[in-house]
């Protein structure tokens, strides 16, 4: 659960303009990724949630149809589902439910009571499919809320997962590709060689180029240092930090330790980012 996925309960509401009033977003095995926190949450249960993933994942319907959806604690009537990945369900006098699945996860809007259900339908299917094809955009607001912009959290906060130590990061594939942009104010600015070379690397398990030719990251070659379980590399330039590079299923997050800074620390805030990525099986 994270609240870097709340800004999807807004996109949401916005799209609909405004006939969906609550929103939310789990994922298909059933955990919760927007918060409660959330003004317009809609706030479902573990369990509930568990339930609805289960039924979208498995594509049967059944229980649904005998039962219902329940969301809030609020018992809607389905109404039907199409394409196996949409679910739309109704409660006199509530509103009504809109689910569509996406990859790994379920959008689910509320249409207000006396709303439009067919623009709620319209605007989770607009975030359904951007789930679909936009997860590095996920990923970069994930890794600068997470990662970057609370380099500005108190010392005691940053020294836990180590952004008192590091200045800069992202994220790349493991194919090379930049998942996060060079637009946030302490991004590592990696080329899209670069990033390819170091994906290469990782996802193939062979690290003789960076003990050869060191790991070059943004023109700058660091001295590599060693590898840890074919998914971890550290390396290190004199004067210019040092770089901790930690690989996830599909990604490799790169974290940047200012000269002085205490890589270990790094190494910390690194791997929380990457292990997050792992539960997203990213």
């Amino acid at each position: 659960m994270s609240a870097a996925w709340d800004s999807y309960i807004d996109n949401l509401i916005e799209r609909s303009k405004s006939n969906a009033d609550k929103a939310c977003i789990i994922g298909l095995d059933g955990s919760k990724w927007t918060t409660d926190g959330h003004k317009n949450a809609l706030k479902i249960t573990a369990k509930e949630a568990v339930n609805i993933g289960k039924v979208l994942k498995s594509g049967d319907f059944s229980s649904l149809s005998s039962s219902g959806v329940v969301v809030a604690g609020v018992k809607y009537q389905f109404l039907r589902e199409m394409d196996k990945k949409v679910v739309l369900a109704k409660k006199k006098d509530n509103g009504g439910l809109t689910l569509q699945s996406s990859k790994s996860g379920i959008v689910i809007g509320h249409t207000k009571e006396g709303g439009s259900q067919g623009i709620v339908n319209e605007a989770v299917s607009k975030i359904a499919e951007y789930l679909e094809s936009g997860w590095c955009v996920h990923v970069s607001v994930h890794l600068e809320t997470q990662f970057l912009t609370n380099l500005n959290h108190s010392p005691k906060q940053q020294n836990v997962m180590g952004y008192a130590n590091a200045d800069k990061a992202c994220i790349i594939g493991l194919d090379g590709s930049k998942w996060t942009t060079d637009a946030a104010p302490a991004a590592i600015k990696i080329t899209a060689a670069e990033a390819a070379t170091i994906g290469k690397a990782f996802k193939s398990r062979d690290f003789s180029p960076f003990m050869s030719s060191g790991v070059t990251v943004e023109g700058i070659k660091y001295q590599f240092l060693r590898e840890e379980d074919n998914k971890l590399v550290l390396a290190k330039k004199k004067d210019l930090g040092a770089l901790t590079l930690q690989t996830s299923k599909t990604g490799v997050v790169i974290g940047h330790t200012k000269e002085g800074g205490q890589q270990g620390n790094t190494n910390k805030g690194v791997a929380t980012i990457a292990e997050y990525l792992e539960s997203l099986n990213m």
